[in-house]
């Protein structure tokens, strides 16, 4: 070819293994880095990291041109350095903030398998569902048996989908009642989904499906009750982690482990704070909501003020209307005023739209009707450009930039908010929404809130498909934030607790524990 693409077999494929072709349905392992970095430097990308291969349909541009023509030389087992210039990879642009415009790349690619393309759920038998939920659920078993909580909790996750319950509940006329199998199956991964979510500290999600599993039984649960309130303490929702764990308390009473939760619980809440009971509209100057300088402590689960932002979609070309459905809903997020008060004042600023219109720009510092300009599978989404409304601009209360706070709060969860930017000390109003942890940001983009509800929505849009390499906006839906604010305390625990239990069956899951094993 033209030199574009370059590759040198480390590990040849076995003899006679399959060989990838267009078509095929791969699972690549892979590590990138920038062409010249370190092999011992940080990687812009690592799938051995997240611990799950990328899987991908060869040559139907799901993934950069380079990778399209290098995998389709390779054979399962064989793994390989693979090169790609600019024009097979990024192109002028890059892909910010991982990789910057013109960039050379450099792949170290393992082809795990090759296999025909498996069939939707929805095309799927009822027994055929049965099967691939059971055996993803006992890899799942396995996994956590293990001790290796993000995997089980995809694979609980994948169980989940494979029993295909929204079709159940949707269809009833035509499908009739879900199979006592597979029933059983999606209960025990949605209560196995939470308890991965509590070991790895994400509360959000093991919130939410302990929602889910009590939603769907239609009856109280103690396991459910007891992980959800456990989760709940921790996002900042006393009342109602008592609430649940009472309940938990009453189905069991000789629970000693619910029964201490629950005294732990009652403690808090005496302890809670009333700091935010009045609505922060325009308070932004108070002197107890904003410190003149960052506090060094860990944020508060208790005293930051809550932000909304609510999402909506409309089809492009062919995309099903009703698909747009479960890409809208609210997104609520504390914000952490007190670890990062400038960065947070712009953020709560921009939410309200209190500042009205730029005198450099004559655009409103609002984020309504800001598009989703960015859809990253298992990173993030990207938003809030209140100029161009397409990610090439944006605006802060500040001025045109402003300077980067600290580093100091990480991205070591899914639901982490932080400013989007171009390099050192160029904050806007951009900013963009993790889907999983991405210690790769950390020192390199401001950290300054967290998602505590609506996680499921924000996986959502970031499974969506981009346009292309080059474009990652939406291909087929148009995403905006519809409207955006703030919340009192109690408003905000009530959205919380209402985002967790009608989150989407079909969401991405985050958790689990064996309470079938």
């Amino acid at each position: 070819g033209d030199g574009g693409v370059w590759k040198r077999v480390l590990v040849a494929g076995a003899a006679g293994a399959p060989v990838a072709r267009k078509g095929k349905e791969l699972s690549v392992h892979y590590t990138g880095r920038l062409e010249g970095a370190a092999a011992e430097s940080e990687p812009f990308d690592d799938s051995r990291e997240r611990g799950a291969p990328l899987k991908f349909v060869l040559g139907q541009l799901e993934v950069i041109r380079g990778w399209d023509e290098a995998l389709g030389t390779m054979a399962v087992g064989e793994r390989a350095m693979i090169r790609c210039s600019p024009e097979y990879a990024y192109g002028d642009e890059g892909h910010p903030p991982r990789i910057p415009p013109k960039a050379t790349l450099v792949f170290d690619v393992e082809l795990v398998a090759c296999e025909e393309k498996q069939k939707e759920v929805y095309q799927m038998s009822g027994e055929e569902k049965t099967s691939a939920a059971s055996a993803v659920k006992a890899e799942g078993l396995r996994q956590f048996a293990a001790g290796d909580w993000r995997a089980a909790r995809r694979s609980f996750a994948e169980a989940s989908r494979f029993c295909d319950v929204q079709s159940y509940t949707r269809n009833r006329e035509d499908l009739g009642e879900m199979p006592a199998e597979l029933r059983q199956i999606y209960g025990s991964s949605q209560l196995n989904a939470s308890q991965c979510a509590l070991r790895e500290r994400d509360w959000t999600a093991a919130a939410s499906y302990a929602s889910r599993f009590l939603k769907f039984e239609e009856a109280p649960n103690a396991k459910a009750l007891y992980r959800r309130g456990v989760a709940r303490s921790h996002l900042g929702l006393v009342e109602e982690a008592a609430a649940d764990l009472l309940a938990a308390a009453r189905l069991d009473p000789k629970n000693k482990t619910i029964r201490s939760e629950y005294a732990r619980v009652k403690a808090l809440k005496a302890q809670q704070t009333k700091a935010q009971k009045g609505v922060f509209t325009s308070a932004f100057d108070k002197v107890d909501l904003f410190p003149d300088k960052p506090r060094s402590a860990a944020p508060s689960e208790v005293d930051n003020p809550y932000a909304r932002l609510v999402f909506a979609a409309e089809p492009l070309g062919d995309a099903p209307p009703s698909a747009a459905a479960d890409l809208g809903g609210e997104v609520v997020i504390r914000v952490y005023a007190d670890a990062c008060p400038r960065t947070a004042r712009n953020f709560l600023a921009l939410c309200t739209g209190e500042r009205g219109l730029s005198k450099a720009t004559g655009k409103r510092l609002h984020y309504q009707r800001c598009k989703v300009h960015r859809v990253v599978d298992d990173f993030c989404i990207q938003t809030g450009d209140v100029v161009c409304n397409d990610g090439s601009s944006g605006e802060s209360i500040y001025g045109l930039a402003f300077d980067d706070e600290h580093f100091r709060v990480k991205h070591d969860r899914p639901g982490i908010v932080s400013m989007a930017n171009r390099g050192p000390d160029t904050n806007n109003s951009q900013f963009f929404i993790t889907t999983t942890d991405a210690p790769h940001c950390d020192g390199k983009f401001v950290a300054f809130a967290l998602v505590v509800a609506g996680l499921d929505l924000v996986k959502r849009i970031a499974n969506l498909k981009p346009v292309s390499q080059d474009d990652e906006s939406p291909a087929d839906f148009a995403v905006t934030i519809q409207s955006s604010g703030l919340l009192d305390p109690s408003d905000a625990r009530a959205r919380i607790d209402a985002a967790a239990v009608a989150a989407a069956d079909d969401a991405d899951p985050d958790d689990a524990d064996p309470d079938d094993a």
